[in-house]
């Protein structure tokens, strides 16, 4: 996740962005992975999150559907704003030739068609701000608390470190990514 702002130097007006680039992997076949252990753990969560974010975008693109279930997993929240917020969201999908993997293929195909279904309306995020250096400040303090996060994340990884440990800090990183989205949306709302 990339967070920017851009402040127009003759005005007191800030704009604000963000930029998710997300590899959501593929559908862990478990019995034709033959997983085990450590990987199956991996491949179950893997297949819970990208089921949940299958549900989530059923319903979105359900427009009777009055309940999306952003908060059932950890990559449906972070990626809340992109599915059905104030976004812009290109989604490419890839799929594979090969016979063996034609069921895998048809499941991606058709949440790819689901997908593009949805439609968000993306406006320009401006506010004006009584104080640019404040806010500047606090984005940067944030944007300093997120990487150092990421950074134990990807040490932590670099060391393969037990599963909890892993799963504790990107829980972790995922709560400052989000107290540092309401921040800035609390930002947002206090200049408009």
């Amino acid at each position: 996740m990339i967070i920017g702002f851009q402040r127009d130097e003759k005005t007191p007006t800030i704009k604000s962005g963000r930029l998710y680039l997300v590899d959501l992997a593929g559908l862990e076949i478990i019995r034709k992975t033959e997983s085990s252990g450590r990987r199956l753990e991996e491949a179950k969560t893997i297949n819970r999150s990208l089921s949940t974010l299958g549900q989530v975008i059923r319903n979105m693109a359900d427009l009777t559907s009055s309940y999306v279930p952003y908060w059932d997993s950890k990559l449906t929240k972070l990626l809340q704003h992109s599915i059905g917020g104030n976004s812009a969201t290109c989604l490419v999908v890839h799929v594979s030739r090969n016979k063996l993997d034609s069921a895998e293929t048809l499941l991606t195909l058709r949440f790819g068609s689901r997908a593009k279904q949805i439609k968000n309306r993306a406006k320009i995020n401006t506010s004006v701000s009584k104080n640019p250096g404040d806010l500047m400040d606090l984005v940067q303090k944030l944007e300093k608390d997120l990487k150092a996060e990421k950074d134990r994340v990807s040490e932590l990884e670099k060391e393969g470190s037990d599963c909890s440990k892993l799963a504790k800090l990107e829980e972790e990183v995922l709560q400052i990514q989000l107290e540092s989205e309401r921040r800035g949306q609390e930002i947002l709302e206090l200049k408009a």
